[in-house]
């Protein structure tokens, strides 16, 4: 056979095959992309707004914690804290696993308390014998010295341990728990997420095939995150005194207890959608 007569019919075929691909493109554009949409159907868009909320017991806890020293120095006052913060460390050492990189400082400051002064109003006399008020000032401070003071937010990678905790650091004088509460853990917030955005986009879909009927193909869509935040609620309460209470009769210590309650992952999604008639 002529190789040029090959040639030709090998381009003959090429160009075949490229005509049949354009045909089958207009073909599956016009119908659709395939979704069952009729040739010539008009198409139309529709944007719909959905959330979604996944909930679960959050698996750790946020403690902000302050620590003081008093002195009649600077430095004695530096001292005071310092033996209290080796002593907070060592107890919060086991519940943190050892990962002493849980505690942050968020404050620190060595100052001399504020004195109030009210005025008080005392009687004189004059030399001609004539009463007469004269103001007084009288300062009044119960801590005539230094303060040294440590703000501490710490991460309690257990929550089961927050009731136990809590009991431990209310025996260490000077240490005041300021607030307990529940905190989601890195993979539980991105577990919840997934789950919180799958939710979204089911409600937009199930939003969509209520609203277009049984008629109508949806055949492509987009999707955009509107707003995304984690929210904890439920009851957290907790009790860092560590006081004595009268129990029939008796002293008898009383635990604190440090209840969860449940925090949630809530996403909103906007949905692009495209469809058209069957």
């Amino acid at each position: 056979m002529d190789e040029k007569f090959v040639f030709y019919l090998i381009i003959f075929f090429a160009v075949l095959v490229f005509i049949a691909l354009i045909a089958l493109s207009l073909g599956a554009y016009r119908f659709g992309n395939g979704t069952g949409i009729n040739p010539g159907g008009a198409t139309s868009v529709i944007t719909l707004s959905a959330t979604g909320t996944a909930s679960s017991r959050p698996t750790q806890a946020q403690v902000s914690i302050t620590i003081n020293g008093t002195g009649a120095t600077t430095a004695s006052a530096v001292q005071n804290i310092s033996t209290t913060l080796n002593m907070f460390n060592s107890t919060v050492y086991k519940f943190l696993n050892g990962n002493m990189s849980l505690i942050e400082t968020t404050y620190y400051s060595v100052y001399k308390p504020y004195q109030y002064c009210p005025i008080y109003s005392t009687n004189a006399t004059s030399s001609g014998g004539i009463a007469y008020p004269v103001p007084v000032p009288k300062c009044v401070s119960n801590n005539p010295g230094y303060t040294a003071a440590e703000d501490l937010s710490l991460t309690l990678p257990n929550i089961n341990n927050a009731s136990s905790f809590l009991g431990a650091i209310a025996a260490i004088p000077n240490i005041y728990v300021g607030s307990v509460s529940p905190s989601l853990s890195s993979n539980q917030t991105a577990s919840l997420r997934a789950s919180a955005l799958a939710l979204a986009i089911s409600n937009a879909t199930s939003q969509a095939d209520a609203l277009l009927g049984p008629n109508e193909v949806i055949y492509s869509r987009n999707i955009s995150v509107n707003s995304y935040y984690i929210y904890p609620y439920g009851v957290a309460e907790s009790s860092g005194s560590g006081a004595l209470a009268s129990v029939a009769g008796r002293n008898a210590t009383i635990s604190p207890q440090f209840y969860s309650g449940t925090s949630q992952v809530t996403d909103t999604v906007s949905v692009v959608f495209h469809y058209g008639s069957r």
